[in-house]
């Protein structure tokens, strides 16, 4: 089935004129950027930016717990899924999916869009000379998912996280060995001076 299918697939907020980010003092919601995507689909938000949102237009690009939302510009065209409790509005960076089928469990559409196959269709399929953009209407019609059990929808979301986790787990390891062994050599490299 095409992502226009399963989901309700929607731009998100080009800003201009009276809606504009404020300084981090203000408490509006955040406004969702690309630089707050990580290469691995999560959500991190090193600084909060808030909006103020005027007018209930501004407010029909709010995200939801468990919305997708996807990179439609760059080299890359990550997409991430909406942790509880995140008062944010998408930019217009993001592209907005809200999975409205029974068909589809959204965190096996977050897989899937994250899959290198697919980034590499979502990446040809982009327009533009200076900055690469995927549009909408792409997304809607372009892209086909393909709809197993729901058992094994969650099965593979489970094994995807495992392997998520334990590629974590082994750049930390990494991480702390090449600590240690600078420790060491300087500690060793101070004892014979």
């Amino acid at each position: 089935m095409t992502l226009g299918e399963l989901a309700e697939v929607r731009q998100g907020l080009t800003l201009r004129g009276g809606l504009l980010a404020r300084s981090p003092a203000f408490k509006g919601p955040h406004l969702l950027k690309i630089g707050d995507l990580t290469d691995f689909g999560e959500i991190r938000i090193d600084v909060v930016q808030p909006i103020e949102v005027a007018n209930a237009f501004a407010r029909r690009f709010s995200v939801q717990t468990g919305d997708v939302v996807i990179a439609n510009r760059g080299n890359r065209m990550t997409a991430a899924m909406i942790p509880e409790g995140l008062d944010a509005i998408a930019s217009g960076q993001l592209v907005i999916l809200r999975i409205t089928s029974q068909l589809v469990a959204k965190e096996y559409v977050h897989w899937y869009l994250n899959l290198e196959r697919t980034q590499k269709l979502l990446f040809s399929l982009t327009r533009g000379s200076l900055v690469r953009t995927l549009s909408v209407k792409v997304l809607k019609q372009e892209i086909d998912v393909p709809i197993p059990s729901r058992e094994v929808q969650m099965g593979v979301v489970r094994l995807a996280k495992l392997a998520a986790r334990e590629s974590e787990l082994v750049r930390g390891i990494d991480s702390f060995r090449k600590k240690f062994l600078e420790a060491v050599l300087v500690k060793h490299i101070v004892e014979r001076s």
